[in-house]
């Protein structure tokens, strides 16, 4: 009586209650960004900094030097910035967010140069840096 029991019942794998859920492609995507825009945000804003960075961080010594290395002159003559040996904050300006800063340069010419540097902010999290040979 069994055998013939389960001759009438469907297959397990025939039954629609196994049947994957179909969601939507756009409902998925929109998932996705989302989570990808939650993920960018704390992204940005535990490595992005708020306030201008110290003259002796390394994030300020980094754009330090890409600021020489991508400049015209280093373009022009092959002059490159190889790394930062001193920097001293000269000033900071708390209202307008500068920040001044002298920086030693030891560059590829064999010379080291004294630059004039300085960090600004730009909008919420950006930075500037401008330099100078002094």
């Amino acid at each position: 009586m069994t055998d013939q029991n389960d001759k009438d019942l469907p297959a397990k794998e025939d039954s629609p209650v196994n049947e994957p859920k179909k969601s939507g492609g756009l409902w998925r995507w929109i998932r996705n960004s989302l989570i990808g825009a939650a993920i960018a945000y704390v992204a940005l804003t535990l490595f992005v900094p708020v306030t201008l960075p110290k003259c002796d961080s390394d994030l300020a010594k980094s754009e330090m030097l890409r600021a020489i290395n991508e400049g015209p002159y280093s373009r022009r003559s092959g002059v490159r910035a190889l790394r930062i040996v001193e920097v001293q904050e000269t000033s900071f300006d708390a209202e307008s967010e500068v920040r001044t800063c002298r920086a030693m340069v030891s560059r590829n010419d064999a010379k080291n140069k004294l630059y004039r540097v300085e960090l600004i902010k730009v909008g919420e999290s950006g930075m500037e840096v401008t330099m100078e040979l002094m």
